[in-house]
């Protein structure tokens, strides 16, 4: 099934796999009037492997993700905060069965559950300055509404705080609890 793309009607339809046509058209020229045959469109790829093509209308291209193209015309369109997720995480099957609309919390959550399974994790245990133990990262960022990435992160590199707090892995751990000021100010105090 073909749908137009909005903004677009008369000009391109996207299909529920994921496919771009141009439409068959009559383009009028000051002396005669020619027919322009749709096709089928070549898509591209971009670095984060997401497939998108380029529009053009009156002399004026843009570029589009398909993904979005799907969930716009067959979905519904996107609600504000959400992100379109690829359910079976591949980001070139833009089939409209295969995508969904999830809050960023919770895609970035998948994501990056999908990462931890893919990757080996020695320990995922993380503590914040207040003395607070989590049993995950995640657990961590659905509890203090930071991304697990930017816990990670201050685990990693131990000078860096996420959503106000200083983290660290638990294996690096003592009991202590300590104050984290800005960066400007130096940011391991002491300890408590």
């Amino acid at each position: 099934m073909w749908k137009s793309i909005v903004n677009y009607e008369g000009y391109y339809e996207v299909s529920e796999t994921g496919d771009v046509r141009s439409v068959d058209r009559f383009i009028k020229y000051p002396k005669h009037t020619q027919i322009a045959r749709g096709r089928i469109l070549a898509l591209n790829q971009n670095k984060k492997g997401h497939l998108y093509v380029r529009l053009w209308r009156e002399g004026v291209g843009k570029t589009y993700s398909v993904h979005r193209l799907v969930a716009a015309a067959f979905i519904s369109k996107r609600p504000f905060g959400m992100q379109i997720h690829h359910k079976d995480y591949d980001s070139t099957n833009n089939r409209v069965e295969n995508l969904e609309y999830l809050a960023n919390l919770e895609h970035v959550y998948k994501h990056y559950k999908v990462a931890v399974v893919n990757k080996e994790v020695v320990n995922n245990e993380v503590v914040n300055n207040d003395g607070v133990v989590y049993e995950s990262i995640l657990q961590a960022a659905l509890a203090t509404k930071c991304t697990p990435d930017q816990i990670r992160r201050a685990c990693k590199y131990k000078h860096r705080f996420a959503g106000g707090l200083g983290w660290k892995f638990t294996d690096d751990w003592t009991g202590e609890q300590w104050v984290v000021t800005p960066w400007w100010l130096g940011v391991w105090v002491g300890s408590s």
